[in-house]
């Protein structure tokens, strides 16, 4: 910025000085000049330095047309007398790049000031804005100043029109399309022209279903390139940026939204090929959809009621039960609905969400069962997704992802599941929303269970699943979850009676299959664990390859003794070419120590495989077997109970723990097929504490593979399956090969939080860094994708909307909002 301003703009504050002075002796002018000099010491002197007039007229036309006329000097006449006013007031830009002052904005976006105005009350927002923001503004150290102009005239309306999408315009602003069939407006076109892009604007007014409400100064802080076209000149405000400019590429995922960009619903329309496809499903089954409402919103119910109306597939029925509402909106909409399709029962008496949806459940002919709250929204292919899993898959449970959307419309959290997971589903309700279920098994279970208000649908689908195993995944969001102040959508604690109804509900399920188990609240609200009784006193066979660094090696045995709370346990020890004599003492010291722990030798070239399977075929005496690498230190005492309890099972193949890495973040909470190109550690660098994806990261959960760097499986089950792979997998991957080896006979694979150590990861072996090793691992890799080239691409314990390039569980770069 130039500084020679100073001078050019005293100079003319002088010229206009000497003006006012020369009718002094008059009285009319001695009080004018009085006021300029008052207005004048209203603007902070160092203001000067840097103010263009040019630019301040070139942003006010009218400016240029009172000094043509010789009503001003210049601009800075207009400056003092009025600018200075308006400007404050919003009503007036101080430059052609600035925008309209507002001082909430200026407050609320820069909290130094905001900190400052808390402290004193004198502070004069406005005057710090000339004395500082100004320059700041041009310097681009401080943006956030207020509204920007917009010129909205026909060439603009005429571009913009290219873009603009009518439909999606309508279906975002409920109250637009009610005015249009009321006759109140022509078209969405109309209402946007003169109504909506102002609206728009101030974020008052959503463009589609999709975005979140626009703010034009986030718009502007978030985008640089955005920031330079403006100080550049080449577009007039980031709002027409965005409308000429950004939302297309929104649209087509070259510009993203920070906090929000990572996901998009977008709003399916149905096409000839799904409308042909519904003609020819062999199975058209009626679908009753039971809704129990209870005092809410007309407007919400109203857009219930909609999304089920907007079915592509249309053989349903709509089942509601007023629950003796109160509310007289409420009820006064219900007797307003005129359509066949939907039927109605009102209670005298409430009796709860469980009473009145086994009283919808009375009205339903269906032959399968869909669950609805009366808040939420159905996508409009939800039903035809459904229907056709029920002719493909035969499935008699059907489950989708789901999302929630705000009491805006935007759609946000989205729940990409994995496939059916019953470890899971015991640790919190995953599946959810969108559940349909098969009438006849519903009846066969009594319906809902009175009393567990809160999680009905929980204990509903833990009943259920007892009676079929037909279930079947949708990796699609076909449910809207509506996030209202006080919801269960909006989040509940552990206090909450569904918590506790929940808690109940598994209680009631491990009592019908006769498991002896507690059932404890999680960490998180809405999770669970289960505390299986451990049968017996088995041994456990604890096997632990090494080279050398005894100073690891003696916090991985130490940590075990001192730490476990589980007695009958024998540690091998297998040396594998280890050279230093402080080895040899330290393995001597730690037999001496404790007469469970042996050691061996076996110096073969390392190949991981097969010295693990040398030592389980030749010294493992136990029913269990764990492999734990030379580099874990324990930190949970009831480690070996904890995965016990899930090895003894008859149905668990491999049980893995939560691994650290000394800094405390994790380094193992699961292994994801695909990350990376074969396999992926869950929710790496992930803080200690952070539950991670939905809670994944701290509940017990069924995966495809855990790491065999502390890993529990039954002895009889490493041998049916012949161990590691010793021949193809010397050294990686070989503990994925045969977790999936293990599931394809039958088994599950389980992953459980509650065991934690501490991996200080590959530090007997080093890196992959040699020419030879990075052979050997580029043909493990090739062997792998080889052999398992199907189920890389889809883990069943994932979702395909998710990304395989990171372990966060962040969408996929491919994702267009539906599949």
């Amino acid at each position: 910025m130039k500084k020679e301003f100073y001078y050019e703009n005293f100079v003319k504050i002088n010229e206009l000085k000497n003006k006012y002075k020369q009718g002094i002796k008059n009285k009319f002018f001695k009080k004018k000049y009085k006021n300029f000099i008052k207005k004048l010491n209203n603007i902070p002197e160092n203001f000067w330095i840097f103010f263009n007039e040019k630019e301040y007229i070139k942003a006010n036309k009218d400016i240029l047309e009172d000094i043509k006329k010789g009503s001003l000097l210049n601009g800075i006449e207009h400056f003092i007398w009025f600018g200075y006013d308006e400007i404050k007031k919003g009503k007036r830009r101080i430059g052609s790049i600035f925008p309209f002052y507002n001082e909430e904005i200026y407050l609320n976006y820069n909290s130094d000031l905001k900190e400052e105005k808390n402290k004193n009350p004198n502070f004069n927002a406005f005057i710090h804005f000339l004395e500082y923001g100004y320059l700041e503004y041009l310097e681009q150290k401080r943006l956030a100043i207020g509204f920007f102009h917009f010129n909205w005239d026909e060439s603009t309306q005429k571009k913009f029109k290219e873009f603009f999408n009518e439909e999606e315009y309508i279906n975002a602003n409920p109250d637009i399309k009610e005015a249009i069939q009321k006759g109140l407006l022509k078209n969405g076109w109309s209402h946007f022209v003169e109504f909506g892009i102002f609206e728009l604007q101030k974020g008052e007014r959503k463009l589609n279903t999709f975005l979140p409400l626009f703010n034009e100064i986030d718009y502007f802080l978030w985008f640089e390139d955005v920031r330079n076209a403006l100080f550049n000149q080449t577009i007039n405000s980031p709002y027409e940026h965005f409308l000429f400019f950004g939302y297309k590429e929104i649209l087509d995922k070259k510009r993203t939204i920070p906090g929000f960009s990572t996901y998009y619903y977008f709003c399916p329309h149905q096409t000839d090929k799904e409308r042909e496809e519904i003609e020819r499903f062999e199975k058209k089954p009626l679908i009753s959809i039971i809704m129990p409402v209870y005092n809410v919103e007309e407007r919400w119910l109203k857009l219930a009621i909609e999304s089920v109306e907007r079915q592509w597939y249309k053989n349903w029925e709509l089942c509601i039960v007023d629950d003796a509402s109160t509310r007289e909106e409420t009820k006064k909409y219900l007797k307003s609905l005129n359509n066949t399709k939907i039927k109605i029962k009102c209670l005298e008496k409430n009796q709860g969400i469980s009473g009145a949806s086994n009283e919808a459940l009375k009205l339903a002919k269906g032959e399968y069962i869909a669950l609805m709250d009366n808040d939420d929204e159905l996508t409009p292919d939800a039903l035809y997704e459904v229907v056709k899993a029920i002719n493909e898959q035969e499935a008699e449970f059907i489950y989708s992802d789901e999302d929630k959307i705000d009491i805006n419309g935007n759609y946000v959290e989205p729940h990409f599941k994995p496939d059916f997971a019953p470890d899971m589903f015991l640790s919190q309700n995953y599946l959810s929303h969108l559940g349909v279920i098969k009438k006849e098994l519903i009846d066969k279970v009594g319906g809902f269970e009175k009393g567990l208000e809160g999680s009905q649908d929980y204990d509903l689908y833990l009943k259920v699943l007892e009676h079929t195993n037909k279930i079947y995944h949708i990796p699609k969001v076909l449910y809207h979850w509506r996030k209202i102040p006080g919801s269960t959508a909006e989040g509940f604690s552990n206090k909450d009676y569904a918590q506790e109804a929940g808690r109940k509900a598994l209680e009631n399920a491990m009592k019908r299959r006769s498991i002896e188990a507690i059932v404890k609240n999680g960490l998180k609200a809405g999770t669970y664990k289960i505390d299986y009784k451990i049968k017996g006193n088995p041994l456990i066979s604890i096997i632990i390859p090494f080279k050398d660094k005894p100073e690891l090696l003696r916090t991985c045995v130490e940590s075990i003794l001192n730490k476990s709370t589980y007695n009958n346990f024998e540690i091998i020890g297998i040396s594998n070419n280890s050279e230093e004599k402080e080895t040899f003492d330290e393995m001597n010291r730690l037999e001496n120590l404790d007469r469970r722990v042996k050691f061996y030798e076996y110096n073969i070239p390392f190949n991981y495989s097969k010295i693990n399977n040398y030592a389980v075929n030749n010294y493992a005496n136990g029913e269990h077997i764990v492999l734990m690498n030379n580099d874990i230190e324990i930190i949970t005492p009831n480690w070996i109970e904890e995965m016990l309890m899930f090895s003894q099972r008859d149905d668990v193949g491999c049980v893995g723990a939560k691994l650290y890495y000394p800094d405390n973040t994790i380094q193992h909470a699961g292994v994801i097929l695909g990350l990376g190109g074969v396999a992926g550690h869950s929710h790496k660098y992930y803080k200690r504490e952070d539950c991670g994806y939905f809670h994944r990261a701290c509940i017990v959960q069924n995966l495809s593979a855990v790491t065999a760097a502390l890993m529990m499986v039954k002895k009889r089950i490493y041998e049916e399956v012949r161990g590691l792979d010793e021949e193809n997998l010397k050294v990686a991957f070989n503990d994925v090969d045969f977790c999936l080896r293990v599931r394809e006979k039958g088994y599950l694979n389980v992953f459980n939080p509650w065991v934690e150590a501490y991996h200080y990861e590959s530090k007997s072996r080093g890196l992959e860094d040699t020419p030879e090793k990075i052979e050997r691992f580029q043909k493990e890799i090739n062997y792998m994708k080889q052999k398992y080239s199907k189920i890389l691409l889809k883990d069943p314990y994932y979702n395909p909307n998710l990304t395989l390039d990171k372990e966060d569980f962040s969408l996929n770069s491919e994702y267009k909002g539906f599949l």
